[in-house]
């Protein structure tokens, strides 16, 4: 627990430990599983952290990848499209897409 408030929320998790604000970079991935009980068969629930620490802080990226369940007829494993993702990818191009039209088609000085 000391080390998850040493890092601050999350930092923990992602992998990241105990160094404190000495100045390194790092990038980790790291995926984690969860499992919980789904109409009485075990369903596993998995997520892919990708963390990146700066010497001013860090960002933590999680996003799901999969879920398993587990019955008597064996194992089946379906991928979780992120939808969130999805949306995020086409407002930031969006954005840049403004930008771009906002330089090309801006006014500029001396024209009028």
């Amino acid at each position: 627990l000391a080390a998850r408030l040493a890092d601050g929320p999350g930092v923990a998790a992602a992998g990241f430990r105990g160094r404190g604000m000495n100045g390194s970079f790092g990038v980790v991935a790291r995926t984690d599983s969860i499992t919980r009980l789904a109409a009485g068969r075990p369903v596993t629930l998995e997520s892919q952290t990708i963390g990146l620490r700066l010497p001013f802080g860090g960002l933590l990226w999680t996003r799901p990848r999969s879920a398993r369940v587990t019955g008597p007829a064996g194992s089946m494993s379906a991928p979780v499209l992120d939808v969130t993702r999805r949306w995020q990818l086409a407002v930031y191009g969006f954005s840049l897409l403004c930008v771009a039209a906002g330089f090309m088609f801006g006014r500029r000085p001396g024209r009028s």
